[in-house]
């Protein structure tokens, strides 16, 4: 498992303050198991990845300690991966939503949204990182997680089997954010950190990205808590010709069997 440019290995901590005590500051490099959670299902479009159920945590590389290797917080990208059950080549994106914890009193923000390759490996793959745009979170006066629906406008993103990784068979890619604006440090808003995705499959881990090195990598946070992130994302997945082959024969053999 490649942790391109990293060095160091700091202890994942929460903050010692009473209101922002889900607030993460320190993931640490992972290094774990290339193993996968959640409903492996192939989705062809529509909803194609849900994300699970929500912890107690929340992530804001802005208003964290920059990581170790040569990252700044203000340029840090966060990008949680999605993964999918069969041989898909590339993915066609509709709609994204994103879970933005709030804590009472957090101010409007704005954050910036982008999309990335993953590579057979399970690594981010820098070259492609798209930046499809910004949004904004309104001010909450109460805790709440405030969902954001973010219009991917229909951008794709190619996807490779993840044969390197030990999961041959699977194919994914990378949705990130980088909050951003006059309070983008604040640490009253975070990304919501949640179970392993409800539709979907992912590893747990995100990656993190500062194209101002550049310099990527993949990042976990202290057990037990998980390293997803709330993302919802509708759009469809293209299978491979082969995977379309074989689909074109499977519905073949049932009309078959239905003669018959």
């Amino acid at each position: 498992m490649r942790c391109s440019n990293l060095c160091g290995v700091i202890a994942a901590a929460a903050t010692t303050m009473v209101a922002t005590a889900d607030l993460f500051v320190y993931p640490s490099p992972f290094s774990g198991p290339m193993s996968l959670a959640g409903d492996n299902s192939p989705l062809a479009g529509g909803l194609i990845f849900q994300a699970g159920t929500q912890t107690g945590s929340r992530y804001n590389p802005q208003a964290s300690a920059p990581l170790t290797g040569g990252y700044t917080a203000a340029n840090t990208i966060a990008f949680t991966n999605c993964v999918f059950a069969g041989s898909f080549t590339s993915a066609t994106l509709d709609t994204f939503t994103f879970g933005i914890r709030q804590i009472g009193g957090a101010p409007t923000v704005d954050f910036r949204v982008f999309l990335g390759a993953m590579d057979t490996d399970g690594n981010l793959v820098e070259s492609s990182v798209q930046d499809l745009g910004v949004t904004t979170v309104a001010a909450a006066a109460a805790s709440a997680t405030t969902l954001v629906s973010f219009n991917a406008g229909g951008a794709t993103v190619a996807m490779t089997d993840l044969v390197g990784s030990g999961n041959p068979g699977f194919s994914g890619f990378f949705v990130g954010l980088r909050f951003e604006g006059a309070n983008a440090t604040s640490n009253l808003n975070g990304w919501r950190i949640t179970n392993a995705p409800a539709v979907g499959a992912a590893f747990n881990y995100f990656a993190a990205y500062d194209s101002t090195v550049p310099i990527s990598g993949n990042w976990s946070f202290a057990s037990p808590t998980p390293s997803y992130f709330y993302l919802d994302v509708e759009g469809t997945l293209v299978p491979a010709p082969g995977a379309i082959a074989l689909l074109g024969l499977a519905g073949l053999a049932g009309s078959r069997r239905r003669r018959d």
